[in-house]
């Protein structure tokens, strides 16, 4: 079995330029950007100061932070030693 995005997660999403949107703080609790736009959010520093940006420069580190990987940790483990 895969892991899977984890209900709480599947409601937040990237706050990226790339993305072609701009999605409400409200509505995020966490957010994943890459390092290299990371000075490219445009947060009021109140309202970031209430979610939590996760900075990444691999796919794996998305992979972490994104899916629910409790019972899969060796998958985990295999995947980001190979990254």
């Amino acid at each position: 079995m895969n892991p899977t995005i984890s209900d709480s997660r599947r409601r937040n999403c990237t706050l990226s330029k790339d993305c072609g949107a701009l999605v409400p703080v409200e509505v995020v609790d966490w957010a994943i950007q890459p390092k290299s736009n990371f000075k490219d959010i445009i947060v009021p520093e109140e309202k970031l100061k209430k979610i939590r940006i996760i900075p990444v420069e691999t796919i794996e580190e998305v992979l972490k932070e994104a899916l629910d990987w409790k019972g899969k940790e060796k998958i985990l483990n295999l995947i980001m030693k190979n990254k």
